[in-house]
């Protein structure tokens, strides 16, 4: 929502199913798209192995 109130288009998909319509829906916008998914909280951002310089 905040997305839109800056003149963005906003999608949100919290589900595996929705990423490929978000995907679709954000590439056919044809203005700027703030994506959003909610990730699982149990599986790390990055990888668990790689070096900080890495990060």
């Amino acid at each position: 929502m905040y997305a839109e109130l800056l003149g963005r288009r906003g999608i949100h998909g919290d589900a595996l199913k929705a990423v490929g319509a978000a995907w679709g829906e954000a590439l056919a916008a044809g203005r700027p798209v703030v994506l959003e998914f909610r990730t699982d909280r149990g599986i790390a951002p990055i990888r668990p192995h790689i070096m900080a310089e890495q990060g």
